[in-house]
């Protein structure tokens, strides 16, 4: 279990979880994150993949300094 993370303004996503087993993300705060909040890739592996508690804000209209993300 993964719990209580932020992920601001992120290159690419705020979490990811590609070709794994049971796992939970609990208390996540994803903003503003180019690709995806949490990107979840199941490749026949246990469809257990659980996202709990979560915040995700695609695009808050927020302006940040050029962070390299775009």
């Amino acid at each position: 279990m993964f719990d209580t993370f932020t992920g601001f303004s992120n290159g690419e996503n705020c979490a990811i979880s590609e070709t794994t087993g049971q796992v939970e993300f609990r208390n996540f705060k994803c903003v503003d994150n180019r690709s995806a909040g949490i990107e979840i890739s199941i490749a026949g592996f246990s469809p257990q993949v659980l996202v709990t508690n979560a915040v995700i804000v695609g695009d808050s209209g927020v302006q940040t300094a050029n962070l390299g993300n775009g």
